[in-house]
């Protein structure tokens, strides 16, 4: 029982913690011992759908949307908040989640690790170990 209480008092303490980093925009600690999303990933990837985010250390937001054949379209929302899109395609990997953008980086591959920290909450994080992003699925209508 003693195990059963301090496993639930961790989980409370990570979404405490998770919740209090969304609010403020401040970059949190590495999850550790959350759960990965690979079949979150997996079944986004049949179906496609959208997802917004948000980079608190570039200070922008949006929304990308994803098709099954691995085309995507971003738009971005900048601190001035002129919106810009763009264009490109994804692949997943298990909890690796990749994309190919036409701008900024040129077509280069950029992937990610993701974590849910909540129900529909997640965290991005860079192969470098370093956090990139705030997301959630947005619900279909």
């Amino acid at each position: 029982m003693k195990n059963i209480r301090t496993v639930g008092l961790g989980l409370v303490m990570v979404c405490m913690a998770t919740a209090s980093a969304l609010a403020q925009d401040k970059v949190p600690q590495k999850p550790s011992g959350v759960m990965r999303v690979e079949a979150d990933h997996r079944a986004f990837a049949s179906h496609g759908g959208t997802v917004d985010w948000r980079v608190p250390a570039a200070g922008v937001e949006g929304f990308t949307t994803y098709w099954p054949d691995g085309f995507l379209v971003t738009t971005v929302k900048l601190k001035d908040g002129t919106l810009v899109h763009n264009l490109g395609t994804f692949r997943i990997d298990g909890d690796v989640w990749c994309q190919k953008m036409r701008i900024p980086v040129d077509g280069k591959e950029a992937c990610q690790r993701s974590y849910r920290t909540a129900e529909n909450g997640y965290e991005a994080w860079r192969a470098d170990g370093t956090f990139q992003a705030f997301w959630q699925f947005r619900p279909k209508k």
